[in-house]
């Protein structure tokens, strides 16, 4: 989380055993392991916000993450 605070940006962090596969405009979070995921980070107000990034067999809009 430290890595996004002040960059006025979003930040994508990735647990061992879990990728983000991109294709086209679409991506798709898989896993080895049940409890490996990924979560999204934000500095909103000067709070960081983690939000989990659900794992799905089909391709989401990257728009939509």
């Amino acid at each position: 989380m430290e890595m996004v605070k002040g960059m006025d940006t979003t930040g994508i962090a990735i647990e061992n055993h879990c990728a983000i596969i991109y294709k086209d405009d679409g991506y798709k979070v898989i896993s080895s392991r049940e409890q490996a995921k990924a979560y999204k980070i934000q500095e909103i107000n000067q709070q960081m916000i983690v939000t989990e990034i659900e794992e799905h067999a089909e391709y989401n809009e990257i728009v939509n993450m």
